[in-house]
């Protein structure tokens, strides 16, 4: 019996040694090391951001920063284009600037100065305008007036006359006020509507737009307000016979009612615009279908308004919560195209 009680105690003996043999040996801290699925893992890439340069010109600009109301503007092509590019925007030093950075590509888009596109685009048919802008966005009524007048004190030298090329042939030999050589309203077009008439295809009276800016050719003496105020006042205290300018200021300036319009010329307002050279057409199209359906509900807030709204960047439009964008090719600035043509 005392041998059988010693074997049953022998055997549960080992029986607890194998039993602790047996138990998984205590865990390993590996937390400062990763797991080979974690070292194979790869590194995220970070996502490609295109940017977009706008080109603004220097009076659209004020202390080396763009004004706040075309920041407007730079919001709006962002929330067109989207994640994935940055909208920035750069001020150039003047007009030529402007034309050199689109036809480069160091800028992709310009706001306004129709005739600054105009003159880009005929370097370089892939420089083309994508939107302009007008009362409730009807091409018809977007841009404005151009004029040609004389005081109401000569309208006896007009008497019985009803074309125009025969009010403004009154003019030969007279004094004349153009705004600037390089305004578009206040010189280039007038000038344009003389050599039309009096040019080589006309009586042939000049050969070069040259002729018409310079005293003793065409004219008998001219002149240069180098504000579209001061041709008004040149006109309307009869310092010249007659001269050029621009909207309404003859209105503002109360002037209005003492002149004779004798020639008068739409011209559009200005584009956004851009090069296709550097911009997909997919690009332009999320610009231009964005754009032509902003209205002051889906608009950055602001962006309308009569006092700070991009409209409203010169000066106070109490009619800017009515404009619109609207599409535009480059056949609707066929009229600036013509006009750049003059010699």
């Amino acid at each position: 019996m005392k041998i059988l009680n010693k074997l049953i105690v022998l055997l549960l003996v080992l029986m607890t040694v194998i039993t602790g043999c047996a138990q998984e040996p205590p865990a390993v801290n590996n937390a400062d090391e990763q797991s080979p699925a974690e070292e194979q893992k790869p590194e995220e890439k970070p996502k490609k951001v295109k940017k977009i340069t706008m080109a603004f010109l220097p009076n659209e600009a004020s202390g080396g920063d763009i004004k706040e109301n075309f920041k407007y503007l730079v919001t709006e092509v962002q929330n067109a284009l989207g994640d994935g590019y940055e909208v920035g925007y750069t001020v150039a030093d003047d007009y030529a600037a402007v034309a050199t950075a689109i036809l480069s590509g160091t800028a992709h888009l310009a706001w306004e100065s129709g005739n600054t596109y105009a003159t880009s685009h005929m370097r370089d048919e892939n420089v083309i305008p994508i939107v302009s802008y007008g009362p409730q966005g009807k091409p018809d009524e977007a841009g404005y007036p151009a004029f040609i007048a004389t005081h109401k004190d000569n309208a006896k030298d007009f008497e019985g006359l009803t074309e125009e090329k025969d009010k403004l042939e009154v003019l030969k030999g007279k004094s004349f006020a153009f705004v600037s050589p390089t305004s578009t309203s206040g010189s280039m077009v007038p000038s344009t509507t003389f050599y039309k008439h009096f040019g080589p295809e006309g009586t042939g009276d000049v050969e070069t737009r040259a002729q018409l800016q310079t005293s003793g050719e065409f004219f008998s003496d001219v002149q240069y307000g180098q504000t579209h105020q001061v041709t008004v006042t040149l006109i309307n205290e009869q310092k010249v016979y007659a001269g050029a300018y621009c909207c309404g200021y003859a209105e503002e300036m109360g002037a209005k009612d003492n002149f004779l319009i004798l020639a008068q010329a739409f011209v559009p307002n200005g584009p956004l615009w851009l090069n296709k050279n550097y911009l997909t057409e997919e690009e332009i199209d999320k610009i231009q279908t964005h754009l032509v359906n902003l209205t002051p509900e889906n608009a950055a807030e602001g962006f309308f308004d009569p006092e700070k709204g991009l409209f409203s960047a010169e000066d106070v439009d109490p009619n800017a919560h009515e404009k619109r964008f609207f599409a535009v090719d480059e056949t609707y600035y066929d009229f600036l195209y013509e006009m750049n043509k003059v010699k």
